[in-house]
């Protein structure tokens, strides 16, 4: 027992004298040049490491031209020079450095002390994504996609998404879930869309969550409880089209049992956020007292945020409100802009009330020419009530 503890002991000594001698640079120990290059190289003495490393590298020692590529990129302990730096790196990248492959595939991709060339990058990056690198495979995917360095090919660019997204990368699930979901650029397959968005989803990446509760909810494998699901864990990631979505599933009761106040609720947290058409939901909620107490204030309030972004429906509704004077003063003359507004955007509605008002002379001067073809483009949509009025107008 006392002899393992006195062997124990010489280790601990023998280990921590190296050290003592590497840090303050009394002795010199019977290593190779590469192990003493980097023992310096570790300690930050690169100026003792460089001549070390270089005569281990210009033996061949892979790891030693790999560092001395970086230490020339970077000027430690020599001058910076990037031509040493490419030289070194291709001499390690040619006898399958994946590390020298990459480096050598950034200098020519970004110009960094080469001229700039996209076919040698592509080459070198190649080679690393060959040996499973992953950042390699990722370029590779994108140079295939844009054309950069290789003739433009998607199908190619597929494939290297794939290993990618294979090794768990969430960014890759969703973009091949889009991919396969759109049928731009590949050939549409549902069945491989869900599968990936699914990867992904299970991952937590919100759009991912979205698209796929979209699929359920729109497409060919209609399943409302796994609609509800995923627009449920988007919307809780405060994902906003999720979240409306959600809402008209609670209006609408599908998937669930219906309920106009979390559908209010849902539509407001959308609104929020700035989404139009939630804004608009939410006016309406507001104004036709479903899932909030009837506030024509708050209707007025919600719709005036949608008008603002141009949704159509909610100048119509905000003309309406002065018109009747419902949240707000009583003004034909307002009401008769926001109908203008809607109206010349092709809303039947906001058409018909517009022709009303030059019919009737209200907050505008009267004008039956007017007041007719507004009717008529009413009519010319299919509005019966635009279609009577013409005709009273004619006789």
């Amino acid at each position: 027992m006392l002899g393992k503890k006195f062997l124990l002991l010489v280790v601990i000594l023998a280990s921590a004298f190296y050290f003592w001698c590497i840090h303050y640079e009394a002795c010199e120990i019977a290593y190779d040049d590469f192990e003493r290059g980097m023992a310096y190289y570790n300690n930050k003495n690169f100026k003792k490491a460089v001549p070390l490393l270089l005569k281990s590298a210009e033996e061949g020692e892979v790891k030693a031209q790999y560092h001395l590529g970086m230490m020339y990129e970077k000027g430690l302990g020599v001058s910076k020079e990037m031509a040493k730096a490419e030289l070194w790196y291709r001499k390690a990248a040619e006898q399958g450095l994946l590390k020298a492959q990459n480096h050598l595939g950034f200098m020519y991709k970004e110009g960094k002390g080469v001229s700039q060339d996209m076919k040698q990058a592509f080459q070198w990056f190649y080679k690393a994504a060959d040996q499973g690198d992953k950042q390699a495979q990722i370029i590779i995917g994108k140079m295939y996609y844009e054309g950069e360095g290789v003739t433009q090919n998607i199908e190619n660019a597929v494939q290297w998404y794939r290993k990618v997204a294979a090794q768990g990368d969430v960014q890759h699930q969703f973009k091949l879930g889009l991919m396969y979901s759109q049928g731009e650029e590949i050939t549409k397959e549902v069945s491989q869309a869900i599968n990936w968005f699914s990867k992904a989803a299970e991952q937590g990446h919100v759009e991912a969550q979205y698209h796929l509760a979209d699929i359920y909810y729109t497409g060919v494998e209609k399943d409302f409880s796994q609609a509800i699901n995923w627009y449920r864990k988007a919307a809780e990631q405060s994902y906003a089209k999720a979240q409306f979505h959600l809402g008209v599933m609670y209006e609408n009761g599908e998937g669930v049992i219906q309920d106009v106040r979390k559908a209010a609720q849902w539509y407001r947290k959308a609104a929020e956020q700035g989404g139009a058409e939630a804004q608009f939901k939410t006016g309406l909620m507001y104004y036709d007292g479903k899932g909030f107490p009837q506030s024509f204030f708050d209707a007025n309030l919600w719709f005036s945020k949608a008008a603002e972004q141009g949704h159509v429906k909610a100048q119509n509704n905000i003309g309406l409100l002065y018109y009747e004077g419902n949240g707000v003063s009583q003004d034909f003359k307002k009401a008769a802009e926001w109908y203008r507004k809607a109206a010349k955007q092709g809303n039947v509605d906001a058409q018909y009330n517009l022709a009303v008002m030059y019919n009737k002379g209200q907050g505008v001067s009267k004008n039956l020419t007017k007041a007719q073809r507004w009717f008529r483009k009413a009519a010319e949509q299919g509005d019966v009530q635009a279609e009577m009025a013409l005709e009273d107008l004619s006789e």
